[in-house]
């Protein structure tokens, strides 16, 4: 019975040291949204390019699993989707992804309806991503908002 708990215990000990080590004094990746734009249609939908520079400031490479994203447009979710083709990022390494997306139909009627319904000369913008490094690391999330100035176009 006294070697079944001596071996509990050191199965416990080493756990706790084994969680430790997860628990590292290291910054979190940083995510940008660098770069929003129109790409060439492959379909009837207009398609968007979506550009994302992530820095790693650990000592240890990041591996990302899957990234999702959403555009919203005055309220109303025009573009999602999600990529699971994403790089490795050395330690204190950087790397720029490149998203493309199609239009929700029916957030873009929305969108329309409203615009047309209320005049209006800005449309403000929301941009969330969320990319998973797997694991236990919490992922990592990067929001982009602003206005866009429809007078200018």
């Amino acid at each position: 019975m006294k070697v079944l708990h001596f071996a509990l215990l050191v199965v416990m000990v080493a756990g706790l040291f084994g969680c430790a080590g997860l628990t590292r004094d290291e910054e979190a990746p940083r995510v940008t949204i660098n770069s929003f734009k129109s790409a060439p249609n492959e379909g009837k939908a207009p398609r968007f390019e979506i550009g994302l520079h992530i820095t790693n400031p650990s000592t240890s490479e990041l591996t990302l699993q899957g990234l999702s994203y959403t555009l919203e447009l005055s309220g109303h979710e025009v573009l999602n989707g999600v990529s699971n083709q994403l790089p490795v990022i050395e330690p204190y390494g950087e790397a720029d992804v490149v998203l493309y997306a199609q239009v929700d139909l029916i957030g873009s009627i929305r969108l329309i309806t409203g615009l047309i319904r209320d005049k209006q000369k800005t449309i403000p913008y929301l941009l969330k991503a969320k990319l998973d490094p797997g694991g236990f690391r919490p992922n990592i999330y990067a929001n982009r908002e602003g206005v866009i100035d429809l007078s200018k176009h």
